[in-house]
Parts: structure tokens; C-alpha cells; sequence
């Protein structure tokens, strides 16, 4: 062979090499080593038998091994492009696409930069690149980008071991040992979620957020990956303050819904939404982990989360006296009504007026613990200025005088009703304040 037939060769090769290979590097280099060694040779001018060179020290042993790396260890036998992991079919139906041309994987296949997977519905083939071994099932599409690199376009992967999964919002890059999931929705959303070791999350702009093992990070749009961890000196955004005011609203209104159910003698209910209520109190601190417009998303194992932890993270973001107090107090409920689950037994008698009936519950319950004035207050606020923005809803004033006086009617004759009629009538106009005063 001629140094042009190998040159030739050598051009082939590349020529069908994929163009997102990132071995163009390497290819250059044995290239520019291949010219030096033939050079090298041409200018040997004695003539010496081709297998006594190979053990002379004058001879081209660089050139010799390349050869070898060119012949025996680039070019796979019988493949002409380089091998980057293999797949093997679990069960169900598996596809390769390569080259335009689509065929049923039945046994175990070498995998080329360039390949498709797709794995089809109840279905699943374990895939070996480099270090990293995953498990993709039920519908999934990754393509293979070089050794120990997966692009996946859908579905879902279960991965150990060293190595990097790529999709449309960023990269994941694990280390040795390591065990993670990501997983891509129809409309490109990923979700990563780290299992065991450190799992790196970077954005197009390669910015870097590290997962520990439990932590789940969400990338929902193409937006920069950026400030996923906010400092404790930010400020609240606008959109983290309303998720956390929406979630104290949940978590209260859950707690009352256990405490109605609890009096009513359905324990179990009353458990349940105990449970469900302090989930989404804990969930706070996942807000305040989050990007500021909320585009990314990272979770932590909630039930290592205590109620107390809430406020104390959400006072190292923010001095909104307003939010902490509500915080606190919500905090409160929610502690009281677990230490008095089973111990719980006032009257509790609906007046079809929900602002009223959740503020006699919050009242009843938080006057059963020490030091909760404070709490009691905040909270049975919030239910009067739900009651007062019922009837400032309607823009005559006709019909807010009309729907007062119906509501006013239907409060039963209390101490608890009294108060919290004094209350209202604290904030109404002098008109409507007037209306209940000749009523109540």
C-alpha cells in the first residue's frame, strides 16, 4: 500500500464518520502524524528489507503503529465507524435507526456515534457507553453522540455509573458511582433526580447546578439555567412570593378540612389531610430553592424537612413581616392540630358561611394552645378579609348591602359571631357597618 491508497482510505473514513463525532481533534493529529512518519521515511535513503526495519532503531516504528491503531483498533472489524457502547434488548420492541434506515434489534449490537435507539411501549434494552450503564424504557428516543455521551430526545433513563445524558435543556453529568434519572417530556421538559453520589446540571451555557443525592431539579423552558440556588441575601421575586402565599393558603384550608373531619369522627380523612397539609407547608422550602421566576424547579425529600425549618428558611430569604407571621401561624395550626388529634372535642356547628365557620375553627383550636394570640389574630384576619372581599365583589352597592345583610342572617347568635361581626364592622363603610349594627 502506498501512502496515497492510505490517505484515500483514510478520507473514506472520515467522510463517513459522523459529523457531530468530537473526535476531530484525534482525527487531525493522526493525520498530521501519519505525513511526519512517511516523510520521515522518504528521507531514509539506504534501502533496508521491510521485516528487518521493524526491529532497527532507524526504522518507522510511529509509523508502524499507527498503522496498527489506524487498521485494528479505529476501524472496528467489520464496521467502518467507531464503536461507542452496545445495546442489548431487555424485552419488547426495539429499533436502531443508523445511516436512513431503520431494522428491529434482536441481539446485542455495538453502537455507533450517530445511532437512534427508540424503545417501544412495555418495552426495554439496557445501553453501555464507556462508564455508564441505563435502562431506557416505554417509548423512549436517545441517540448516541460519542462514548459515554446520550442525547435523549423523549422518555426516560435509569443511569449508574460515570458519564453524560444531553437533552434540549442543558446536560448531566455524573461521577463515578453514581445513580440518577432524568427524564424528558413530550414538550421537553427534563426532570433530573439524583440517587446516589453528586449529579452536575448545566445549561446551554454551561452554568452548573450540583444535585446530592434525593435532590430532583426541574429545567421547564429553554430559558438560561441561572440562579438556581438563590443567595441568602436575595430578595424574594414576585413570582416565588405568590407560589409561598398560595401555598399557606392550601395548607390552612387542608388543616381546617382535618379538623372538621376529625370532629366529625372520620379519623382516617382527618389524617390524611393532616398529612397532605404539612406536605405542602414543607414544599415552601422548595420554592425558595428555585430559580425566581420559577422555571426550574429543585425538590428535596420533604418528609427531612421539619415545620419549624420553614419559617427559619424563608426568614433567610426575606423580612416581609406580613409572610413570616402568616408563616408562623400556620406553622401553629398545624402543630397543634397533630398534638390534639385524638383529644379534639369542642362543638363545631356550620352556619353556611365558610369565612365565618373556618374563623370560629381556627379560633377554637388555637385557643387551645399556650401563647398563640399572636397566631390566632393573623389567621382569623385572613378569613374577615375573605368574607369583606365577598361582598366588595359586587360593583352596586345595592347588591353589597343585600348580600351582607343575607350573610349577617345566617351567623348563629355566639360570642365568637359577635367578635368577629366587630371585626368586619372595623373595615366596612359607615354605610354598610351601619346596615349589620341594626341587624346583629
Amino acid at each position: 500500500m502506498t501512502f496515497d491508497d492510505l490517505e484515500k482510505a483514510l478520507k473514506k473514513y472520515f467522510r463517513a464518520a459522523s459529523s457531530h463525532s468530537p473526535r476531530n481533534t484525534y482525527k487531525t493529529a493522526l493525520k498530521n502524524l501519519l505525513h511526519e512518519e512517511f516523510q520521515a521515511q522518504q528521507t531514509r535513503s539506504k534501502w533496508i528489507p521491510f521485516g528487518h526495519r521493524l526491529w532497527l532503531r532507524t526504522s518507522s516504528l510511529g509509523f508502524v503503529a499507527v498503522i496498527g491503531l489506524v487498521f485494528f483498533n479505529v476501524f472496528p472489524v467489520g464496521e467502518g465507524h467507531l464503536v461507542a457502547g452496545r445495546i442489548t434488548p431487555q424485552e419488547g420492541l426495539v429499533e436502531i435507526l443508523r445511516e436512513g434506515e431503520t431494522f428491529v434489534l434482536e441481539e446485542s449490537l455495538a453502537l455507533q456515534a450517530g445511532d437512534c435507539v427508540r424503545i417501544g411501549n412495555r418495552s426495554e434494552a439496557e445501553i453501555v457507553l464507556g462508564d455508564m450503564t441505563s435502562i431506557a424504557k416505554n417509548k423512549t428516543t436517545v441517540c448516541i453522540q460519542e462514548e459515554g455521551l446520550l442525547f435523549l430526545e423523549k422518555g426516560s433513563l435509569q443511569s449508574q455509573g460515570e458519564g453524560a445524558v444531553s437533552t434540549e435543556r442543558g446536560v448531566l453529568r455524573s461521577q463515578k458511582n453514581a445513580e440518577f434519572s432524568v427524564t424528558v417530556s413530550e414538550s421537553g421538559e427534563t426532570k433530573a433526580v439524583s440517587q446516589k453520589k453528586q449529579l452536575s446540571v448545566f445549561d446551554t451555557k454551561y452554568r452548573r447546578a450540583g444535585l446530592s443525592a434525593g435532590e430532583e431539579v426541574s429545567l421547564r423552558t429553554d430559558t438560561q439555567f441561572q440562579e438556581v440556588l438563590a443567595s441568602a441575601e436575595s430578595k424574594l421575586s414576585r413570582p416565588q412570593f405568590e407560589a409561598l402565599s398560595l401555598k399557606l393558603i392550601i395548607s390552612r384550608t387542608k388543616a381546617l378540612t382535618a379538623l372538621e373531619a376529625l370532629l366529625a369522627g372520620n379519623t382516617e380523612q382527618g389524617l390524611r389531610d393532616i398529612l397532605s397539609a404539612e406536605k405542602t407547608f414543607r414544599s415552601m422550602v422548595q420554592v425558595l430553592d428555585s430559580s425566581r421566576d420559577l422555571q426550574i424547579i429543585k425538590r428535596r425529600h420533604l418528609r427531612l424537612i421539619s415545620l419549624s425549618d420553614v419559617y427559619d428558611a424563608l426568614y433567610e430569604k426575606t423580612r416581609n413581616t406580613s409572610l413570616l407571621m402568616e408563616t408562623r401561624a400556620v406553622e401553629r395550626l398545624l402543630s397543634l392540630l397533630r398534638q390534639n388529634k385524638n383529644t379534639l372535642s369542642f362543638a363545631h356547628t356550620k352556619s353556611g358561611v365558610e369565612s365565618f365557620d373556618r374563623y370560629a375553627l381556627v379560633k377554637k383550636l388555637l385557643g387551645q394552645g399556650l401563647h398563640t394570640e399572636e397566631s390566632t389574630q393573623v389567621l382569623q384576619q385572613k378569613y374577615i378579609n375573605n368574607f369583606l372581599r365577598k361582598i366588595q365583589s359586587f360593583s352596586l352597592k345595592t347588591e353589597q348591602i343585600s348580600t351582607l345583610t343575607q350573610e349577617v342572617a345566617r351567623l348563629p347568635h355566639t360570642e365568637i359571631a359577635d367578635q368577629f361581626i366587630s371585626q368586619l364592622q372595623s373595615l366596612l363603610p359607615s354605610d354598610l357597618a351601619e346596615t349589620i349594627s341594626t341587624q346583629f
